[in-house]
């Protein structure tokens, strides 16, 4: 494979890697969102745990919901913090 992608550090080695990270999080996505309403909630607080530890007031429960395809995680903008 090396014959044909080149060496380590080539253009071709570059963008054949930024394809496989770009698959790997796509598929990421997708299993986010895949389940019931708390399996999705809780698979995102334990993906991102340390993050979320971190910095409590980072992620609104909207965008969350939004983003995991959730009803609603709450009925004004507050933060997920599930580890406060």
């Amino acid at each position: 494979m090396t014959e044909w992608i080149g060496p380590d550090r080539s253009p071709a080695r570059a963008v054949l890697d930024l394809m496989l990270q770009e698959d790997q999080l796509q598929h990421m996505e997708i299993n986010m969102r895949e389940g019931p309403c708390l399996s999705r909630v809780a698979r995102f607080a334990l993906t991102y745990s340390s993050f979320l530890k971190e910095r409590p007031d980072a992620v609104r429960k909207r965008l969350l919901a939004k983003t995991l395809g959730v009803p609603s995680l709450g009925t004004n903008d507050e933060f997920f913090a599930p580890f406060v």
